[in-house]
């Protein structure tokens, strides 16, 4: 398991290496920088679903309350309405640039 594990982190960590303008421009060290991040972020997300597994595993009424909610939150997105859209001239927050730095800025990642 060890091994599979290395070799998909190796695997992940060289497919995150950003071949281009800014491998070029910036240097070698900034893609390894921004891949060792990336790394660390899977490392992270590996265990915490090792931790998130082993509570699921031993707590049955957790799992049964969760499949409820995910189940009826299914159903009131299933039965209500679509909203009406908006008209092609009006944005609400005056441009398309805008809106999409305003997205770009919320974004997590």
């Amino acid at each position: 398991m060890i091994d599979n594990f290395l070799v998909g982190a190796s695997v992940c960590f060289a497919g995150t290496l950003p071949f281009g303008p800014i491998n070029l421009l910036r240097g070698f060290e900034v893609a390894v920088a921004a891949a060792a991040v990336e790394t660390f972020q899977v490392l992270l997300a590996v265990w915490f679903g090792l931790v998130i597994g082993t509570f699921l595993e031993g707590n049955v009424i957790f799992r049964a309350a969760v499949a409820t909610a995910f189940l009826l939150i299914g159903v009131v997105v299933f039965r209500r309405r679509p909203a009406e859209s908006l008209a092609a001239d009006d944005h609400s927050f005056g441009s398309e640039f805008k809106t999409g730095l305003l997205v770009a800025a919320l974004n997590p990642q």
